[in-house]
Parts: C-alpha cells; sequence; structure tokens
C-alpha cells in the first residue's frame, strides 16, 4: 500500500532542497565511507552519520560503531533519507549512542514492520517515518522533547503508540492518517497539539489531553470518526478551525473553565453531538463551529457564567444548571447477602441536569461514615448492592452529580442482611418430615386394602 500524499509538490521542493543539500555535504566536505552494507560520512569531531545505504533488505541493526580500514567511528547519526524508499527493509534495530533519526531517514519503507529506537536518541525529523504503511508500534524514548512534522504520518497499521513525558510538543501532521491508532494519551508536559496531527485517525477511540495543552491547532482531528466522548486538560484555552470536525461518532464533550476561543467550523459536521458541558464563561465562537451537528444537541453551562442565553446559545439549545437537589424515596430490598437499591431522581431534574449517581454505604449509625460503593450513568436509578456480611446493618445513601457540582447525601435508608441459614434448615426439616408422613400413610393405606 502506498502512502497519501499532501502537499505533494511541497514534499517534492523540499525533498529536492534537502538531498541536493545531503550530496553537497558528501561530494565537498566529507568523504563517503562504507561499512557494509552502510554508507556513512565522519564530522570533524569523528563521529559517524549514516546516509545510505546497499543491502538487499530485510532486518537491518544499526550499529554503535561502524569501521573503515583500520578506523572505527563512534555512528551518532541516521541522516537525511538515508534509507528513503528502502522497500524490502521490514526490521530496524538501532543500537544504544545513536542520538538523531534525520528528516526523511525511513520515508517510503513501506515494508517496515518494526523499529527499535534506543534512549539515547534526542530527535526524530520531519517524515523520518511518513508512509512506513506496515509499521505497528512505536515506543518513543524519554529524550525526545518533540513529535517533529509529519513523523509518523500515514503509518496506516500503527495502532500502538507511547509518548514519553519529555515530549513538550506534538508538530504538525505528526500522525496523520494513521488509521489503525486507537488511543492516544498526550504528555502531561505537551503545550499544543499541532495542525492535522491526528488527522483522519478514522480508528481513534480513546483521546486524553493534558491540563498543559494550550491550544489544539487547525484540523488536529478531523475525520477521528470513533471518537465518541472528549473531556478536555484544564488549560486548554484555543481550539482552533475545523479542529474536531466530522467526528461523526462523538456525542459529548466538557470544555476546561478557561477555554475562550472556539473556531470556525470546529464542531461541524459531528452528527452524533447532543451534549457540550461548559465549566466556565462562554467562549467567543467561530462561524458555522457547530454546523450541522446532532439534532438534539444542548449546550450545557453553571449558573453564574456569563456570556451564555437561554434558551439558546450561539444557534445551539441551552440549559443552565445549578448543583442539584439530593434524591429521594429510597427503598431496599433484601435478596440473600445483596440488597437491592433503587431511588427517585431530584424533584424537578431530568436526563438533561443529571450528569450520575454515587452510592454510598456505611455500618455506622449516625453520623455515618460514608464510603462510596460505585458511580452509575444519570439515566440510572437502581443498583444491586453486593457481597454483604450476615448480621451486619448496612445504612444506604445516594448523591446526585452534575457539572455543577454535587447534593448533598439523600436521606439514608437502612438494611439488615439476617441469617437465613437457620430457617432453610427448618423448612428443609419440616418438608422431610411432611414425606415421610405422607409415605408412611401410603403403606397404611396399602395394608389396609390387603
Amino acid at each position: 500500500m502506498r502512502a497519501k500524499l499532501f502537499g505533494s509538490s511541497i514534499i517534492v521542493l523540499l525533498l529536492v532542497s534537502t538531498l541536493a543539500g545531503v550530496l553537497i555535504t558528501t561530494s565537498d566536505d566529507a568523504e563517503a565511507l562504507t561499512d557494509g552494507n552502510l554508507v556513512f560520512v565522519v564530522d570533524g569531531g569523528g563521529n559517524a552519520t549514516i546516509i545510505g545505504y546497499n543491502g538487499a533488505g530485510g532486518s537491518v541493526n544499526i550499529p554503535s560503531t561502524v569501521t573503515n580500514g583500520t578506523q572505527t567511528y563512534p555512528l551518532t547519526g541516521i541522516g537525511t533519507a538515508s534509507f528513503m524508499n528502502e522497500q524490502t527493509v521490514t526490521a530496524v534495530n538501532i543500537s544504544e549512542g545513536v542520538r538523531s533519526i534525520g528528516d526523511y531517514a525511513f520515508y517510503g519503507c513501506d515494508a517496515l514492520v518494526n523499529v527499535s529506537i534506543p534512549s539515547s536518541v534526542i530527535y526524530v525529523g520531519t517524515y523520518a517515518f511518513y508512509g512506513c504503511t506496515e509499521l505497528t508500534s512505536v515506543i518513543i524514548p524519554g529524550n525526545i522533547r518533540s513529535v517533529s512534522y509529519a513523523a509518523f504520518g500515514s503509518c496506516y497499521r500503527l495502532s500502538h503508540l507511547s509518548l514519553p513525558d519529555s515530549v513538550n510538543s506534538i508538530s504538525g501532521y505528526a500522525f496523520i492518517y494513521c488509521a489503525s491508532l486507537t488511543t492516544i494519551d498526550v504528555p502531561k508536559n505537551v503545550s499544543s497539539i499541532g495542525p492535522y496531527a491526528f488527522f483522519d485517525c478514522t480508528a481513534l477511540v480513546s483521546v486524553r489531553i493534558s491540563d498543559n495543552v494550550s491550544m489544539i491547532g487547525n484540523s488536529a482531528f478531523v475525520k477521528c470518526s470513533a471518537i465518541s466522548e472528549l473531556t478536555l486538560g484544564k488549560g486548554l484555552r484555543t481550539i482552533d478551525d475545523m479542529a474536531f470536525m466530522e467526528c461523526s461518532s462523538l456525542t459529548k464533550v466538557t470544555f476546561p473553565a478557561i477555554l475562550s476561543t472556539i473556531g470556525n467550523r470546529s464542531f461541524a459536521f459531528c452528527t452524533n453531538l447532543t451534549q457540550m458541558n461548559f465549566l466556565g464563561n462562554a467562549p467567543a465562537c467561530g462561524t458555522e463551529w457547530a454546523l450541522d451537528v446532532g439534532s438534539g444537541l444542548k449546550a450545557r453551562f453553571i449558573a453564574g457564567a456569563s456570556g451564555f442565553t437561554e434558551p439558546t446559545w450561539q444557534g445551539v439549545t441551552s440549559v443552565r444548571l445549578t448543583v442539584p437537589d439530593a434524591p429521594n424515596n429510597l427503598t431496599s430490598k433484601l435478596k440473600g447477602t445483596n440488597v437491592e437499591l433503587t431511588w427517585q431522581p431530584p424533584q424537578g431534574s431530568s436526563n438533561d441536569t443529571i450528569d450520575s449517581y454515587q452510592v454510598f454505604y456505611s455500618e455506622d449509625g449516625a453520623p455515618y461514615n460514608w464510603t462510596l460503593y460505585a458511580t452509575v450513568n444519570g439515566s440510572v436509578t437502581n443498583i444491586t448492592i453486593k457481597g454483604l456480611d450476615i448480621g451486619s446493618v448496612y445504612h444506604l445513601s445516594v448523591k446526585a452529580i452534575n457539572i455543577a457540582g454535587s447534593s448533598a447525601y439523600s436521606d439514608p435508608i437502612s438494611s439488615e442482611v439476617k441469617n437465613t441459614s437457620n430457617v432453610m434448615d427448618l423448612v428443609l426439616v419440616l418438608a422431610v418430615i411432611a414425606a415421610v408422613g405422607i409415605v408412611a400413610i401410603l403403606i397404611i393405606r396399602r395394608m389396609t386394602t390387603r
């Protein structure tokens, strides 16, 4: 499978200029040397950089040193375009000591399945692995500061990606067209996600945006059609144009309190989007920011936030939320060592105003020492509490939760888990006695008949 190309004329120009630079460096400044299938040059400090490959493909080992004649040099770099379009290379093992992987280094190596990048690497260049369509897994080492422009674009089969906390930026197009990528955990030190960074990552289900991210770039997550919910980090201030356009499975987004800008068409064509939660004041919204979204979309905001209007805001139905009242009318039903607990929502509430319920228990009387048992969806009003101790009395209470806060505890209800084993034994004995009696009567009748 060949890689998708974007801005092909620009790429060609960049490649021509870059490769020209390599040729000039090789011919004018340094002699090209060989060690087996590797072609390399040596800089003034005695460090070697690979500039080409003459092998037959398969698994390639990048050593920590290279030798030419009697001279051995530490290998510190894989140079620009050094393995570009080597379509028979299937695996690359890079030894410790290599510090950089140059621009376009493995561009178009569409048979490459595995690559091992050591902790000594501090730089992976632009387009370094672009178009490695069979690459399945990448672990970025802990000294990398930035994921470069288009570094892993069009790696269609890339399904596992590990980014270390050392990364502080994800550049534009970094993972564009990575159609098998399912999960992204943005490292805690990343401050920005570049334009088109995850464009058309159609299998992406889970995205965790860290609290340090202040900007999500233009078209960063366009056509990420498997994402269903988003909770954006607390530090996010700007969502650029078309950032989440055509995320067709997206149903719910929660925005942080300091968000100030939502760009043009940022959520356009998110056809299943039904809930937006705003934790702060109303942000400025660009044109058609929510064009052709779900027909039931509601913008929920906290009472007291400025800039919102009711019953609509920016063309979307709006709902003002306050801290909910406590649930009421708790009832319980004992079944063995389990208790079935039910409750009613707070008076005047609806599915639009309650996000979840928290269920608590206490084995102490008032004042209760509550322990959280479970959290359930706001549309659920019952739960089975399992594995309770025989002979104990449990006090149960429920809280209602929404983006404005948590209700007080509901009025508690008590349930005693009784020991039913003696009762069952008595029932069994009586059943046996009854059976024996019936048999005796039948025998007597039979004897009388004779």
